[in-house]
């Protein structure tokens, strides 16, 4: 029970930042901050997320199929099948996560090196600036 409960929690807290999230893309600041690849992938992310945790939560309730006898019968084989189905499908929404997550922190890495290399011109031009100003000491 306190699986599902978790579950709700982080569902709710995701979603609710999705939404923060959404909201502050449509704003000026957050269209500058963030490349429109970065809200593609964010956006693919937060889908993903939302979709494992559903189908996580959803998980939750099935029944675990066992076997009554020393032989499977072809109703416990069906049922073993979904259940397998069921939870490699919520694996395989959840794996892309990890490389969405990555490529975001790499464009996040470019933008950043970006702005460093834009100071570090900047502080080179304010040098020279101030070197060109001063009289040379003998």
């Amino acid at each position: 029970m306190t699986t599902r409960i978790l579950l709700c929690i982080g569902l709710v807290a995701a979603a609710s930042y999705g939404v923060y999230e959404i909201r502050f893309w449509r704003t000026s600041e957050g269209r500058e901050m963030i490349t429109p690849r970065q809200r593609r992938l964010r956006s693919i992310g937060l889908f993903l997320l939302l979709a494992a945790m559903g189908l996580w939560l959803g998980g939750t309730y099935l029944a675990i199929p066992h076997k009554q006898g020393k032989v499977a019968t072809r109703t416990e084989r069906a049922a073993a099948l979904r259940y397998l189905a069921y939870w490699t499908l919520t694996a395989l929404t959840a794996i892309p996560l990890i490389p969405i997550a990555l490529m975001d922190a790499r464009a996040n890495i470019k933008q950043v090196q970006g702005d460093v290399l834009e100071i570090a011109e900047e502080r080179r031009r304010l040098k020279e600036e101030a070197s060109g100003s001063l009289p040379p000491e003998d």
